[in-house]
């Protein structure tokens, strides 16, 4: 990421104190240049900072040939478009490149599925963010800097509050409950998904009896959903009284058998 950001930096410097080919040459170079770099003494084959600073260039380039046609700061459009379009084709192949700078950084994924989103989210951003700067360049032949800082921060809030809600509607989605069965019985459910049923007596320690798993989940599953469940609802203490299936995970989930049952602090 880092090294992505100097070629960037470079490009933006190339715009204010170079032109034309020469402004192309110098993003380009520098790109080309940070790959040998990272490959002669770090041994890493970074082919994408060639890739990066042609494109950098080739939008630096468009921009200047645009200017000269009487549409100054096109050049911005470029980029942007560009970075949508790179955040919105590799999140379709199933490659967030905003995934990949992230690891490069910290060391770690996000996770597919949330980097998609953040990746997916950010590419209309970035293209709506385009698109009104293109409305803007053709209308008053130049990208007036307030109205672009200002769109930009509304779009930004706007993909932060997206994003949020999107989060939110995945954790209630994820969170364990407890519905009403047959015979005083409450069934267990994670996901949408049946983890089996059980009699519960909730309390600051609940009592858990008649415990059946279903058939296409194990143990550990509904133990996992239910401590987590009576957690979030402040209960400090689980115990199953009868418990008639294979005790190994409640050994496993750390419970402890007492003359009362198995039993576990939360």
């Amino acid at each position: 990421m880092y090294s992505t950001l100097i070629v960037f930096a470079g490009y933006l410097a190339s715009d204010i104190f170079l032109d034309g080919y020469v402004a192309a040459l110098a993003v380009f170079s520098l790109g080309f240049g940070e790959f040998l770099f990272l490959m002669v003494f770090r041994g890493k084959r970074q082919l994408s900072l060639i890739l990066e600073g042609a494109v950098l260039a080739a939008a630096g380039l468009g921009g200047d040939r645009l200017a000269a046609l009487g549409y100054r700061d096109a050049g911005y459009v470029i980029l942007e478009l560009v970075l949508a379009a790179v955040l919105l084709v590799s999140t379709a192949k199933g490659k967030p490149w905003l995934s990949t700078q992230m690891k490069k950084i910290t060391g770690f994924s996000a996770g597919r599925e949330f980097s998609g989103e953040m990746s997916t989210v950010m590419g209309f951003l970035f293209l709506a963010h385009g698109t009104l700067l293109a409305v803007l360049v053709i209308l008053q032949g130049r990208v007036a800097v307030i109205p672009a800082v200002f769109s930009f921060f509304v779009l930004y809030a706007a993909a932060l509050f997206i994003i949020r809600r999107k989060q939110r509607e995945k954790s209630i989605r994820n969170e364990p409950r407890l519905l009403k069965g047959d015979e005083g019985k409450v069934i267990l459910e994670l996901a949408g998904e049946k983890l089996g049923s059980l009699v519960l007596k909730p309390g600051a320690v609940s009592i858990v009896t008649e415990v059946e798993i279903d058939g296409n989940h194990q143990a550990h599953e509904l133990l996992t959903a239910l401590e987590t469940f009576l957690k979030h609802r402040g209960c400090r203490a689980v115990r199953f009284t009868v418990w008639e299936d294979d005790e190994l995970p409640l050994e496993m989930s750390g419970y402890r058998k007492t003359p009362t049952g198995w039993n576990k602090i939360l």
